[in-house]
């Protein structure tokens, strides 16, 4: 469930963050990096870098290892909650469909 919150929230902030860089730097570091400290110690500073890094990974310029099916990583999703394999699932399933 504190995965859902955390989509949630990246939504309403992903029309207020639109810089590359934020007060808290670059973010450079992978979106799973900045979901897992937020879940951990509940930091702003995390959630902005892990909004960052997820739209910067979402948005398919920067290719994963992501070999398995869509519905493979759906349900890793589904069970774990990590933005990995979100990325994972956004870029089997392009693959899927083309």
């Amino acid at each position: 469930m504190k995965s859902l919150y955390i989509v949630a929230l990246i939504s309403i902030l992903s029309t207020a963050i639109t810089a590359q860089d934020t007060p808290y730097g670059l973010c450079s570091d992978r979106a799973e990096t900045y979901q897992k400290r937020y879940e951990n110690y509940g930091q702003a500073s995390d959630l902005v870098c892990y909004q960052k890094a997820l739209e910067r990974e979402m948005s398919g310029t920067q290719k994963f290892n992501c070999p398995n099916s869509a519905q493979y990583y759906q349900t890793a999703y589904e069970n774990s909650g990590n933005s990995s394999d979100l990325v994972c699932y956004q870029q089997a399933l392009e693959r899927e469909l083309h």
